[in-house]
This record gives structure tokens, C-alpha cells and sequence, in this order.
């Protein structure tokens, strides 16, 4: 590695252009087209997840951001993007439900509770797409983007981040920067700048939260392998030289396929393509345990074994494998100390009623849902019987740093809040929260925790949302953030 001494100065530093990433340096120059605005991801392409783990499927419910409007009209409009409707559930002798394209508007995908099943509609896209039109948006916004570039590490004075060590091409360079947005998988930048963290289940006596075990232990949300499948003849696909393939899986089909687990979510896109995403490919725990590399290359074997009995015993022998997403599809690893966690109990009060409502930034309605690893407790809320809940801002202050936001899955949630905080549509606007923040904090100076609550819901039209929710608007919903104010 070749050490450069570079003068990378910026006002405001992201560290990972996933869906919250992009939509915090979105947001930022939209509300100030003169910052300088540098994003950093350490994959080939912006969008995170949705992309390099080829997650391609936007859950019915609240998207209170509005960049995903504006992302899912322009998917649409080349033909890369559509609406779904679930046209085949769950059957005995079937392990896997469906959703394919309808002509529904994009609207109806922004409610999921209190709706029947039969009438939720998710949103479907090709992931590539979805990169192209990120990449495009921040290019025609002056963002600087960095890829294929790992952050090092971050160097701090007091309660101040001032630069960090980035490894890219080949080179380590140095950028500084006057805010800081950590919006990467592992919040990689919070942990080297001193920010405490957790990891895991929480026990009881952390949030008092009824459904918590008796004992932390190292238990996260399951882990998924996508993979996509298209009608044709298999052909050579066996002798495909992937890493993984070849390791002895028997043991997990002895214990899974055989009781037609674990069931998959498939998705048609507009293409025609089938997104597999099975849930879970591997418990949390067990991915914890191997780590990154280890963990891909067990669940391709499973991949590839799975693929196997769809075809030999499920009814598909007229599909082959199209691919299997570079990365694992991770739903939670470490999560910030910040300065408010929200809880079991916040998403299921009624809502408006949640702790430090007064401040939210972001609304969501997705069930709590920990792929296999929830305790008894949980199943008792069913899907259609959660409200909409706010996320309030402090969920993104750490307790430690001044000119530091953290906005993606790792932000202020407990193990079983994370659960349903973690979906796209509101990582976007948790993101956009962020970007918002960090020019109120450059106009004034002020510390990230001194921003007017007051003036930060104004420009994220906050208030408007809140009255369209509880009217059940949902077209006013989706136009209420327009992304030109």
C-alpha cells in the first residue's frame, strides 16, 4: 500500500453510498448546492444491499423519504422498475410465495398494516438499474464518489472527527472534512472513531423490552444468499467455477428441505427474472461464527443445493440459475449507543405516542421480523397489526462526537426494533434526515445535537406526512416529499 499525502478537504464525508448513504449526500446538495460532498463505498457501484446483494425488492409500507418516488419513477419510465402484487402463497408442497408485476400505481406499495396480504404491493426493479440511476443523480448533483475505496480509519480530536484514512487504488490517501455521515454496513466509521456500539441479542434488563431474552448473547438476524433463476434448459451450469459449490451441505438439507424450509420470497421482475431470497440462507449467529468469506461460500453451496430440489423436487426443472449475488444479503450487525435507541415498545405503541414523537424524522411500518430467530413473544403481533411508528432523530446522534451523524441499520435500534427498521425505504429516509442535518450543522456551526428539531421537520415536510398517515392518503404520502424543495 502506497502512502499519499493528499489534501482531500471536503464539508461533508459519507462513508458507504447504500440507500441511505446516497439519499443523506442527495439531500445535502439539495439544500446547499455549494458544499462539497464526498461519498465513499468500498463496492464497484452505489445502492449498497439492494445492489452487490441484489436485493431488488422494496417491502410494502411507509417510505417516508422523498428520494424513492423520484428512484422508482425513473426505474419505471425505462422499463427496470414495477409494481408487484403476491400471486401465490405459501402451500404445503410449495416452500416459496410469489410477486409479480401488476399495473397498480406506485402508491399502493406505501401501506402495509392494517392491509390484508392479498393487498400489499411491493416494488420490484433490476438491480444494475438501480446503480445506473444513483450513479446518474449524483453525478448531475456535484456529488464527489469515491468507489472501490475502504475506509481505514478516523482520526479524531476531542469531540471532533477531522479526517480519515481511506485505501484506494492501491494508495492511502486522506480526506478531511467539517461533517461526517456514517452510512455503512457496519458503521465502520462510529467504531474507529471511539463511538460505543452493540452486538447481538440485548438482554431484558438493557430496554426492559417484553420480548427480549434473559441474556445477551451473539444472535443477530438471519443472513439470505439471493440468487435469480430464468426459464431455459440448465446446461453446463454445474461446471460454473463458483467457490463454495463443492462443499457438503447435507447436513442443512437433512435438517431443512426435507421440511420444505427454509421458505423463499420470490419476486418476477420486469425482465421476467426470478429473485429467490431465501429466509434465512444462514441464522445470524451461525454467520457471526464463520465470518464474511466463509459464511458466502457456505450459503452458495447451499445455493446451488437448493436450486437442485427446486428443480428435482419442486415442480422447476424448466428453470437454471441466472446468478448468485456477489454478497451476502445482511440484515443487522453492530448498532450504535446513540443517544436514543428505539424499542420493542416505541414501534408498538399507538401512533403518536412514542417516545420523543416530537422529534421524528421518519416514519415506518414494517412488522417485527428476525427470519427464525424471534422469541414466542413477538409472534403475537400479527403482520396487520402494527401501526405506523416514528423514529425519532436522536436515534442517529452518538454519544461521543459532535459533527457525526449515523444513518443506516447500524443507527440507534435495539436487536428487535433493527428488525423492522431495517428496510430500504426507510434507510432512504433516515438518510435524507442525516444529509438535512448536516447543512443545518455547517450553516450554523453548531453540534450535530444542537440542531433545531423544529427547522430539521420543516424541510423534511414532516408535519405534512404525519397528518397524510393518519389520514391513510396515500398518494398525498408519496407526494408530500418532493425532492425539489
Amino acid at each position: 500500500m502506497t502512502t499519499e499525502q493528499t489534501d482531500f478537504s471536503y464539508d461533508l464525508v459519507i462513508i458507504g453510498a447504500g440507500s441511505a448513504g446516497c439519499c443523506a449526500a442527495l439531500a445535502a446538495a439539495r439544500e446547499n448546492p455549494r458544499l462539497r460532498i464526498l461519498l465513499v463505498e468500498k463496492q464497484a457501484k452505489p445502492g449498497g444491499t439492494a445492489v452487490t446483494s441484489g436485493v431488488s425488492n422494496w417491502e410494502p409500507g411507509l417510505g417516508s423519504a422523498g428520494f424513492h418516488t423520484l428512484i422508482a419513477r425513473r426505474l419505471i419510465a425505462r422499463g427496470k422498475g414495477c409494481v408487484g402484487r403476491s400471486t401465490l402463497p405459501v402451500a404445503a408442497d410449495r416452500p416459496f410465495a410469489l410477486s409479480e408485476p401488476c399495473t397498480d400505481p406506485y402508491e399502493a406499495t406505501l401501506q402495509r398494516a392494517g392491509l390484508s396480504a392479498q393487498d400489499w404491493r411491493r416494488f420490484h426493479f433490476n438491480p444494475d438499474a438501480l446503480a445506473d440511476e444513483l450513479r446518474a443523480m449524483l453525478d448531475a448533483a456535484g456529488i464527489d464518489l469515491f468507489l472501490s475505496t475502504e475506509f481505514h480509519r478516523a482520526i479524531s480530536s476531542d469531540r471532533v472527527i477531522r479526517t480519515a484514512e481511506l485505501h484506494r487504488e492501491g494508495r492511502q490517501v486522506t480526506v478531511s472534512g467539517r461533517f461526517w455521515i456514517d452510512s455503512s454496513a457496519d458503521i465502520v466509521l462510529a467504531r474507529s472513531a471511539g463511538c460505543a456500539s452493540w452486538l447481538g441479542e440485548d438482554p431484558v434488563q438493557r430496554f426492559q423490552e417484553p420480548s427480549a431474552p434473559l441474556q445477551a448473547s451473539r444472535s443477530v438476524n438471519g443472513v439470505s444468499l439471493i440468487f435469480r433463476i430464468e426459464a431455459g434448459n440448465p446446461g453446463n451450469e454445474a461446471d460454473r467455477p463458483t467457490p463454495g459449490k463443492q462443499l457438503n451441505v447435507a447436513d442443512w438439507s437433512t435438517r431443512q428441505l426435507v421440511n420444505n424450509q427454509p421458505v423463499s420470497f420470490v419476486t418476477k421482475e420486469p425482465d421476467g427474472t426470478l429473485c429467490f431470497n431465501m429466509l434465512p440462507t444462514m441464522e445470524g449467529a451461525h454467520y457471526l461464527a464463520l465470518g464474511d468469506e466463509k459464511a458466502l461460500a457456505v450459503c452458495t453451496a447451499r445455493v446451488y443445493h437448493y436450486v437442485r430440489w427446486l428443480r428435482t423436487q419442486k415442480g422447476m426443472s424448466g428453470f437454471r440459475l441466472q446468478s448468485i449475488a456477489q454478497s451476502l444479503g445482511v440484515r443487522e450487525k453492530y448498532r450504535l449507543q446513540a443517544c436514543y435507541v428505539l424499542r420493542e415498545q416505541d414501534i408498538l405503541q399507538p401512533f403518536g405516542s412514542q417516545t420523543l414523537f416530537s422529534e421524528a424524522i421518519a416514519f415506518a411500518d414494517h412488522p417485527l421480523d428476525l427470519h427464525g430467530q424471534a422469541h414466542h413473544s413477538i409472534a403475537r403481533h400479527g403482520l396487520s397489526e402494527l401501526q405506523p411508528y416514528a423514529i425519532p432523530y436522536s436515534c442517529l446522534l452518538p454519544r461521543e462526537k459532535d459533527n457525526f451523524l449515523v444513518a443506516c441499520r447500524g443507527a440507534g435500534f435495539s436487536h428487535i426494533a433493527a428488525s423492522s427498521c431495517r428496510l430500504t425505504r426507510t434507510m432512504m429516509a433516515l438518510g435524507e434526515a442525516a444529509g438535512t442535518a448536516a447543512t443545518l450543522c455547517l450553516a450554523t456551526g453548531e453540534p450535530a445535537q444542537s440542531v433545531n428539531r423544529a427547522q430539521l421537520r420543516d424541510r423534511l415536510a414532516i408535519r405534512q406526512l404525519e397528518q397524510a398517515i393518519r389520514k391513510q392518503q396515500l398518494s398525498q404520502i408519496s407526494n408530500v416529499m418532493t425532492t425539489d424543495k
